[in-house]
């Protein structure tokens, strides 16, 4: 009669080891997506500013989720955690791109032309990309990331060029500087990111 009392509290000592055995291992990639994420979520300028980008990061987070749930492969997850990683950082370059547009757009009224006389007037970029990249100007590095909202120039051509390494970007193009407005250039390059 002991023997019988016992038996309900093995089988459910039996079926949650089971239930342990089937959960797989937590993933540190994923982990750390699932982390950023949850902060950008929580930023309200990113929610606010970004939310076609947030809703790829969503997106992406889910595929990566989805796959670490049905127990695939830890490598493919990594792959999937570091897109949703990658969406999400977009998100957040978006927000400060935008906020520091809205800033360049409100503070140029309140600059002052310069004169043209001056030989040490200098105008205005506004540099912007998606993913960040680094900034070279006339072929020398400037130890910059996009976005900038105030690199000052001479007034006249340059090229700049907008590298990131990681995801294979290297393009220059010219920009045109005026002491009168600011020149705003943004480059999107979302789409050399790595497809989930």
């Amino acid at each position: 009669m002991l023997n019988h009392r016992f038996l309900p509290l093995s089988l459910v000592m039996a079926a949650t080891l089971a239930a342990c055995a089937m959960t797989p291992p937590n993933n540190a990639a994923l982990e750390e997506a699932r982390r950023d994420y949850a902060a950008a979520q929580s930023n309200m300028e990113v929610v606010r500013l970004a939310p076609d980008e947030m809703t790829r990061a969503g997106d992406a987070l889910n595929k990566a989720n989805d796959a670490w749930t049905k127990g695939e492969d830890s490598a493919k997850v990594d792959q999937l955690a570091y897109v949703a990683k990658q969406r999400v950082a977009i998100a957040q370059a978006t927000s400060r791109q935008k906020t520091a547009e809205a800033a360049s757009a409100v503070d140029a009224p309140a600059r002052e032309p310069a004169a043209a006389d001056d030989s040490k007037a200098k105008g205005i970029l506004v540099l912007g990309s998606k993913p960040p990249c680094e900034i070279a100007i006339d072929g020398s590095p400037t130890g910059l990331h996009t976005p900038q909202t105030e690199i000052k120039l001479t007034p006249g051509r340059h090229k700049v060029t907008l590298v990131n390494s990681e995801f294979g970007i290297k393009e220059s193009f010219n920009v045109d500087i005026k002491l009168d407005a600011p020149e705003k250039m943004i480059k999107d390059y979302s789409d050399r990111l790595p497809n989930p």
